[in-house]
């Protein structure tokens, strides 16, 4: 049985983590999950997955939402999702991350920027439009079409992603996740629960339909993806050893992200969404 809606996907953190303003520009080390770093070029939590490092380097970077206290007047930009660069100006990320819900109670929303970097000297890049796809709910309440478009005001200095298109997706077939959420199986977060780097892991498919990707988590020793992920890339290997982007993390059944944990992601290499992005993004990359 699923959980609340609010508990299914994988939103916000409850716990806001607020950081100063930067200047805006125009645990486990197994091997399976060093090498989903290296699928997308970086050497070596996504729940028991590895840290990769230069993540000054990655394709996959933090959306932060930036706001202003309505009580304190303080201004600071707030950690939302994980998202992927598909061009050098703009990326793709989940839908259900522009849904501020509770944050307008305390917050007045300025705007949206894109994080790069490491940790303590991460580069804040101004978001100059978003667009979303219309969410709908199929089969047993998952989320459909969960992906929005973003555009930045100046180009960040990061690798981009391709999408994947030129293999089939099967039951079975590996897959690597990877995120800035949370770390810990807990249905009570805390910013000390959040990855410092991006972390990375390798995981299977265990459904797929023309709209959506799904992953269990289904033993301790597995990976899975949290509060905080939302957003963020499934990475597909093809036979050809063409790598690329396949899905973005929309929903998960267990508001603690624990055992028995399944999680669907929207599938971009079909249909409507690979359209919006085609039509939104006209410089992203397929191979």
């Amino acid at each position: 049985m699923f959980a609340r809606k609010k508990d299914l996907i994988k939103f916000f953190l409850v716990i806001f983590l607020i950081i100063s303003l930067v200047s805006c520009g125009g645990d486990s080390n197994d091997d399976s999950s060093s090498s989903a770093c290296a699928v997308i070029g970086l050497p070596t939590k996504i729940i028991n997955g590895t840290a990769c490092g230069e993540n000054d380097r990655s394709p996959v970077v933090r959306v932060f939402t930036i706001v202003r206290d309505k009580g304190t007047g303080q201004t600071g930009a707030i950690y939302t999702c994980t998202a992927t660069m598909l061009t050098a100006d703009g990326g793709i990320t989940a839908a259900h991350c522009f849904s501020y819900g509770d944050l307008l109670n305390q917050f007045q929303i300025l705007g949206t920027a894109i994080g790069t970097g490491n940790p303590g000297s991460i580069q804040l890049y101004t978001v100059s439009s978003i667009k979303t796809m219309s969410m709908s709910f199929g089969p047993n309440g998952r989320v459909l079409n969960d992906l929005a478009v973003f555009r930045l005001r100046t180009p960040a200095n990061v690798p981009t992603l391709p999408i994947n298109l030129s293999s089939a997706k099967n039951v079975g077939d590996e897959v690597f996740v990877y995120g800035y959420g949370q770390t810990k199986i807990t249905d009570d977060p805390s910013p000390n629960d959040l990855a410092t780097d991006l972390l990375s892991g390798e995981t299977s498919l265990i459904n797929v339909t023309n709209e959506l990707f799904f992953i269990g988590f289904s033993n301790k020793k597995d990976v899975n993806v949290c509060f905080g992920d939302s957003g963020g890339p499934l990475v597909h290997l093809g036979e050809n050893g063409a790598t690329g982007a396949i899905g973005v993390l929309s929903q998960g059944a267990n508001s603690d992200c624990g055992v028995g944990d399944v999680n669907s992601y929207t599938n971009i290499t079909t249909g409507e969404r690979l359209s919006f992005i085609q039509k939104n993004l006209p410089g992203a990359r397929y191979n």
